[in-house]
């Protein structure tokens, strides 16, 4: 293996969420994933709820937990649920006043669906939500903003209001976007359901992840044996990538994690975990595999994100044309194995 290029993967973005605190009692857990669609402004106000989101979920006052999204009829899996451009999108490095002066040229529509987010404040923080100095105001746009902002490619952040009202579920997932947030729902939802996500990196170790859950939120994620076994598997399969392990443990691996996460109803990431297993099998010149494998990160990129996301865009590529992955053979050769059976993965 010497000489050979290391396998860059696919990265797992990364999103801030919202503040309120997830109730402990049981409930059917929804998940959805945020996906990214590149648009030529960088700069716009999404000003009214379109009524099409009326038709498909309700804003709603949660007992213990401030406001939540709840279908109002049954949901299909990879619907579009939401689709909203950024009421507020800066770069990461702004000057003291611009939140302020932003606030200010915002109309009174603007500024009333900003303040109606909640935000946890940090030990020490001096907010109140009536300010009547410009250092309260400051603070209390800063609270918000940091709370329910997403992070963007090229060094962004985006307010989406809409989506800002998901609340958090410890296993699930969402993805980043330039401009414009799209929300798939990424299994069956039936009415009445609550529409979840989560505000972590789902790849970090829990450590990380409570941490900052408990600093950024204020409130811990309870994971479940089962989601951390299915996480240590996934560590294990990473190690391919240093070759500490084979394509075919490598492959093994992937089938353990797919297994895993049927058995836990854990629906997020399947389109990525397919195109890392076509990573491998392309590195090794397994044509079968590669181009199965692809096909199976199409299907889940077109529920998790839509047909002409990124992924899912890629994976068509290689369906077509295995060897132009460009890991194609910058490993040994071997057969490491293709998928399930795609009439088992899609099981919902």
């Amino acid at each position: 293996m010497a000489g050979k290029p290391k396998p860059k993967m696919p990265s797992s973005s990364k999103l801030k969420g919202k503040t309120k605190q997830k109730s402990t009692s049981f409930r059917t857990t929804v998940f959805l994933v945020l996906v990214p669609v590149a648009l030529a402004a960088l700069t716009a106000f999404y000003l009214d709820v379109p009524s099409r989101d009326r038709t498909i979920f309700d804003v709603v006052e949660l007992e213990g937990r401030g406001k939540g999204v709840v279908a109002r009829r049954d949901i299909e899996q990879g619907e579009l649920i939401i689709k909203e451009l950024p009421l507020l999108l800066v770069p990461t490095e702004i000057s003291k006043d611009y939140l302020t002066t932003t606030y200010y040229n915002w109309t009174q529509s603007q500024k009333q669906t900003f303040l109606s987010l909640t935000y946890t404040p940090h030990e020490g923080d001096n907010i109140t939500s009536t300010p009547t100095t410009s250092e309260e105001l400051l603070a209390l746009l800063e609270a918000i903003f940091r709370n329910n902002a997403v992070g963007l490619k090229l060094g962004w952040l985006g307010l989406f209001p809409r989506m800002a009202r998901l609340n958090h579920a410890c296993a699930g997932a969402f993805n980043v976007m330039k401009a414009e947030l799209r929300v798939y729902a990424i299994k069956d939802i039936k009415k009445g359901e609550e529409l979840l996500t989560t505000y972590i990196d789902s790849r970090k170790t829990r450590e990380d992840r409570q941490k900052h859950l408990k600093s950024a939120y204020g409130f811990d994620c309870s994971l479940t044996n089962g989601y951390l076994e299915i996480r240590s598997v996934y560590n294990r399969f990473t190690r391919w990538m240093d070759g500490h392990i084979d394509g075919i443990e490598a492959i093994d691996l992937i089938h353990q994690y797919w297994s895993l996460s049927i058995a836990e109803g854990f629906w997020n990431e399947r389109g990525q975990i397919a195109e890392e297993a076509a990573y491998v099998a392309a590195a090794h010149s397994d044509e079968e595999a590669t181009r199965e494998w692809s096909r199976l990160a199409y299907h889940w990129s077109t529920i998790e994100r839509g047909s002409d996301s990124e992924r899912a865009v890629r994976s068509k590529i290689i369906i077509a044309n295995p060897k132009k992955h460009h890991m194609w053979g910058t490993r040994n050769q071997l057969n490491v194995g293709s998928p399930f059976e795609r009439e088992k993965v899609k099981e919902r």
